[in-house]
């Protein structure tokens, strides 16, 4: 599995493949060139480089001797964790990250035409997750999908790959992906949508109504309001009560409320999307405070986690997790801070005497 780990440095934003891809002496001249340029260009790209190589060498095992002053930052792949995984269960392969449980397909194929099943979701989601129960119905030329519980990973017969929380309910006809991509959602959601120009990804609520062409975001539907996240593209969201009045456009990084009861749209920035990890799986800290890093982590595995504010008030957190659990992910914060922690059953201590120490 590839990612890209973006952020702007110089005023560009970093690609983490060319970055790895120029490491292993991989690409054309002219992209090589280029690279090294931009690591030329400052001290904090430069920086960022020596990291990346340094973790590209060990090869991700963090068994290996690394000061003090080398692990105040560092960037995850998590292809090696994947791998643990998938041998552990039995349940993928190194090379396919998707898990395919028992059940019937339900339509529909995943991208590169493969057929898929009701629940196909990465090994790390599944560990620790509920049991889950769906129910779906054909009546007619309508299909009707229900989550009750947990979370839950669906393909539509485009390929869209949806990934429900709780009780959420999607109703399309069997004529989606000919000639519509329309749907009837209830719930909360989180869709990757593939992008079609000819054909617009429609999503209908009862009270209101989102439009992309490819892109991916979510949609949380409560008593008093419709909010919609945008992860990367661009949504448009409007109320179903007066569509051409009411409309408001979403781009990437920003959240939009529909206010039910008043029928007003509103939109604000987000400072990230870690929330939106039991959706995506995806984890992005950019120099913030390990504090801040830990209490996050608190929140998002419904953990206790204890430390000594004072003691890591200097300790900065930059990373990218992507598909691994909360045991891995603070294994490899606490290499990298170089910090000792123990688990008990109904809690974390951090045990830390500063990032700078020894």
């Amino acid at each position: 599995m590839s990612f890209i780990y973006s952020m702007k440095n110089d005023g560009e934003n970093i690609d983490y493949d060319r970055l790895t891809a120029y490491i292993a002496g991989e690409g054309l001249a002219e992209e090589r060139q280029a690279m090294q340029d931009w690591i030329d260009a400052s001290e904090d790209n430069r920086r960022i480089y020596e990291q990346h190589k340094k973790i590209f060498l060990l090869d991700y095992d963090v068994d290996h001797a690394v000061t003090p002053d080398d692990r105040k930052e560092v960037f995850f792949n998590t292809d090696d964790a994947w791998k643990k995984v998938a041998g552990k269960t039995g349940l993928g392969t190194a090379d396919d990250k998707t898990i395919e449980l028992p059940a019937e397909p339900a339509g529909g194929t995943a991208p590169g035409g493969r057929p898929v099943r009701w629940l196909g979701i990465a090994a790390s989601v599944l560990i620790g997750l509920a049991l889950w129960f769906y129910f779906a119905n054909q009546q007619g030329n309508q299909v009707t999908v229900s989550f009750e519980q947990g979370i839950n990973a669906y393909y539509l017969p485009d390929s869209t790959r949806i990934v429900t929380s709780g009780a959420t309910r999607l109703v399309f006809d069997k004529n989606f992906n000919h000639n519509h991509r329309t749907l009837k959602m209830k719930g909360k959601a989180y869709f990757d949508v593939v992008r079609n120009t000819e054909l617009p990804f429609i999503i209908d609520t009862e009270y209101a109504r989102v439009s992309v062409l490819g892109t991916a975001f979510s949609v949380v539907e409560s008593k008093d309001n419709l909010t919609v996240e945008v992860e990367r593209g661009k949504v448009s969201l409007a109320s179903q009560q007066s569509e051409e009045e009411a409309r408001i456009l979403l781009k990437q990084n920003e959240k939009g409320i529909l206010d039910i009861e008043k029928n007003t749209l509103r939109k604000t920035k987000l400072s990230d999307l870690n929330h939106l990890y039991w959706a995506n799986r995806k984890l992005t800290y950019r120099q913030a405070p390990l504090q801040e890093v830990l209490n996050n982590l608190a929140t998002l595995f419904e953990k206790k986690i204890l430390y000594d504010a004072g003691a890591i008030a200097g300790c900065r957190v930059s990373a990218v997790f992507n598909d691994q659990k909360f045991e891995d992910i603070l294994e490899n914060i606490s290499v990298v801070m170089d910090f000792d922690y123990v688990i008990t059953e109904n809690q974390i201590e951090i045990i830390s005497g500063g990032c700078d120490a020894n």
